[in-house]
């Protein structure tokens, strides 16, 4: 609510001709994500959890849809002051791009300053995240782990991070109470491993999708197709894997021994983004370019989930691929 009511004041500057430094959607996308990161990051932090916990109840599914439809709304309200933005392209588009960059850059804890150079493309994510591509990941397969692992992944898919202790995982392992510590020292560390194995099936399966096209040759119109068709399936197929990932996501902002799979898979799916357009449009781009197209993407996945969109609603999101891949394109 407290968010919805800045907006509505903000709408009430405008029109009064009081100077308030927006112009466009951009640069209110800018200053919100700017201080959900930084100013009010707490009550960010705590936004995100609550979103994704309501998603997991009836209740909670119908507040979410109450929240974005007011979130649009007002956001329309804003578009009709500032030079008329109110395209079926620019509205949802732009409330999806604030939630994807709130998650995407919560866990790497930053100031003002770095966030201001990340969000205005004068740098990378790779230059704020203190850890290697391979940092973090654990090479040892035994039975016994991956049998934790597989039993920590179904927790967090069914009930959420909060369901992840040594008791539940040996219990539902059939395991003794102190098998899990021996492979995991801590909970979270167990936590950390779910999560690394959650974002490689993820992974798979882009790659899977991937295959079907000639990377090299892409044309702009395939690779919106081809997104369009990951979004479909990862908000529709895999929206419990994706709930579980992004819960933990988010909690790493809070506990650093949970960031080194956010930062590892945060930074690969940054750099597959720029690999990807760089090849479609045939010139090296910015990162701006790829922090587009990964927070949209995942804005508009987790509003899929957090509401239960309908297959009307997320048809939609071609339309919104398409607007934002013509635009990256149009950049010099």
């Amino acid at each position: 609510q407290a968010y919805l009511s800045d907006l509505e004041r903000l709408i009430l500057r405008i029109r009064s001709g009081t100077p308030t430094g927006i112009g466009s959607l951009d640069d209110l996308v800018f200053r919100i994500v700017l201080n959900g990161l930084t100013k009010y990051r707490d009550q960010s932090i705590a936004w995100c959890e609550l979103i994704l916990l309501g998603a997991r109840s009836r209740s909670g599914r119908e507040l979410a849809r109450q929240w974005y439809r007011e979130a649009d709304r007002i956001w329309h309200a804003i578009g009709e002051e500032l030079r008329g933005e109110t395209g079926l392209h620019s509205i949802a588009p732009a409330v999806d791009r604030v939630v994807g960059l709130l998650f995407m850059l919560h866990p790497l804890r930053l100031d003002q300053e770095a966030a201001s150079l990340i969000l205005s493309g004068k740098a990378g994510m790779r230059d704020y995240a203190p850890i290697s591509a391979d940092e973090g990941r654990d090479e040892e397969t035994s039975g016994t782990r991956q049998a934790l692992i597989d039993v920590a992944i179904d927790l967090l898919v069914r009930e959420g991070p909060s369901a992840v202790s040594y008791q539940a995982a040996s219990l539902k392992a059939g395991l003794s109470r102190s098998a899990p510590s021996y492979h995991f020292p801590t909970v979270d560390s167990l936590m950390e491993a779910a999560q690394l194995a959650l974002f490689d099936r993820a992974k798979s399966r882009y790659r899977d999708a991937f295959r079907a096209f000639d990377t090299a040759r892409m044309e702009l119109d395939e690779l919106t197709d081809l997104t369009t068709t990951i979004f479909f399936s990862e908000a529709m197929v895999h929206s419990d894997e994706n709930l579980a990932f992004y819960s933990v996501w988010i909690r790493s902002a809070e506990r650093p021994e949970l960031r080194p799979p956010v930062l590892t898979a945060l930074l690969d799916m940054q750099e597959s983004w720029a690999r990807t357009l760089s090849r479609t449009m045939h010139r090296p781009l910015d990162t701006s370019a790829a922090l587009l197209m990964q927070s949209l993407f995942l804005g508009k996945l987790l509003r899929a989930i957090v509401t239960t969109s309908s297959v009307g609603e997320i048809a939609r999101s071609r339309g919104h691929f398409a607007a934002a891949l013509a635009e990256i394109n149009r950049q010099p």
